[in-house]
């Protein structure tokens, strides 16, 4: 909507908040005539205008209706037109450079990384195909009058984004837990003063099997966070299946490690993701 359509709706939306026995039909006529055309019921509002003001309000209320359609159109539009001006980046800059046959983007230590680790790379350049095929889908789909077949659209594209970007940031932040300073989980060595959260690994698991146990503690600690986050802004957030399903596989890491803990547990039931058996 340009500048004098939204000055236009404004005042319909004006004149139509007063009482009717203050509003004004000559000026809601005119409204009327510019919001529909319609010049023969003008000139009979204008001839009987006791007689058709209801009538009139009717028709402006319509036009007022109209009004906020397009408004929310155009609010959607331009939140539509960021997710996408991010995507075209994605999709024409920071992805080939990132997914190139040389591997730019790829960490020193990829080869060094665990596999769980390395595949964050690997699922991340392959959801990059599905995002450039998707934001082809909808750039030939930008000037379709069909906004809820456009928006659903986009809505796919914004996932795939944001997942890529997830993907990469647990990809590009892990740290090898061996060799950095992780604070002790509740009930671990080092919570609440119990132990020192520099003791070394416990001697019963391997490097490799360390590695795992800090991330799939670091991947539940940061999602709870950000789940939390999400609900704080919108309190009818509910988590994403392929997230919870991330968070599920990261728990039963833990428990096969026996390494959770029973604040990862009531937190994960909490949030519906883990569902405990009953003594039934």
């Amino acid at each position: 909507m340009n500048k004098s359509e939204i000055q236009f709706y404004a005042k319909v939306k004006e004149l139509l908040a007063k009482p009717e026995a203050d509003r004004d039909i000559e000026t809601g006529a005119k409204l009327m005539l510019q919001g529909t055309r319609r010049r023969s019921m003008y000139n009979s509002i204008m001839r009987r205008p006791q007689n058709l003001a209801s009538k009139l309000w009717y028709e402006l209320s319509k036009v007022d209706k109209h009004g906020d359609e397009l408004l929310a159109i155009d609010k959607r539009l331009k939140e539509e037109e960021k997710i996408i001006k991010s995507a075209t980046h994605v999709a024409t800059v920071e992805g080939p450079k990132r997914h190139a046959e040389n591997k730019s983007g790829m960490r020193d230590d990829h080869d060094k990384l665990p596999t769980q680790v390395q595949d964050y790379y690997t699922g991340a350049g392959e959801l990059y195909k599905d995002l450039k095929a998707k934001h082809t889908q909808v750039m030939l789909a930008v000037n379709s009058r069909d906004v809820d077949a456009r928006k659903e659209l986009v809505d796919e594209l914004a996932h795939l984004d944001e997942t890529r970007r997830d993907l990469l940031k647990q990809y590009d932040e892990y740290v090898d837990p061996a060799k950095a300073d992780i604070p002790a989980e509740p009930g671990e060595p080092g919570a609440d003063g119990d132990g020192d959260k520099t003791d070394p690994p416990a001697k019963d698991l391997t490097e490799e099997e360390q590695k795992a146990v800090g991330s799939a503690r670091k991947y539940i600690t940061t999602n709870i966070k950000k789940i939390d986050a999400a609900r704080e802004k919108d309190t009818e957030y509910t988590v994403p299946a392929d997230l919870a399903v991330k968070l599920l596989e990261r728990y039963n890491t833990l428990v096969g490690f026996e390494k959770a803990t029973d604040e990862q547990r009531e937190r994960l039931v909490a949030l519906g993701i883990l569902v405990e058996p009953t003594n039934e």
